[in-house]
């Protein structure tokens, strides 16, 4: 009698599979986080040289409202990115552990600095200066404040 191997090499394939899945959903939950992490670097990154961008064009002596206006709103957008990338299992990047063991004074500053971009936009729309000057100074204010309790050096 001719023994084959197809049941034991079934076998083997379908607990090879089972073993395996879970390896794919982690691998799917693990590039989402990743993702996250740098999605929000990436806004960080942006919101860092925009916003030393609306400072120039605040000190300027005739201030390029359209520029600042676009500016603006681009802060804006990426503050509302911000808000929405530091849910529950998105934890890496330079971020503290207590960003999500202990959210709720990260939570409030994020909402401040969004405030001070979106008072910076209406500012800009007005064409107000000191508005304008008043809203970026109270977003970047949290920056300060956030890092040293939010963010890792390492």
């Amino acid at each position: 009698m001719r023994k084959f191997n197809v049941k034991p090499l079934s076998l083997a394939a379908l607990v090879t599979f089972i073993a395996l899945s879970p390896l794919s959903v982690s691998n799917a939950a693990v590039e989402q986080t990743v993702d996250a992490v740098q999605a929000r670097q990436e806004a960080f990154q942006s919101i860092e040289k925009l916003s030393k961008s609306a400072n120039s064009t605040l000190r300027e002596n005739n201030v390029d409202w359209s520029s600042l206006q676009q500016t603006s709103q681009q802060l804006t957008a990426h503050g509302e990115t911000l808000m929405a990338s530091f849910d529950k299992g998105t934890e890496g990047g330079k971020a503290k552990a207590d960003v999500w063991k202990k959210p709720e004074k990260f939570e409030r500053l994020m909402l401040e600095m969004n405030e001070g971009y979106q008072e910076l936009l209406q500012a800009s729309l007005e064409q107000n200066s000191s508005a304008a000057k008043s809203g970026l100074d109270k977003a970047n204010g949290t920056c300060k404040a956030c890092h040293r309790s939010y963010r890792s050096r390492w």
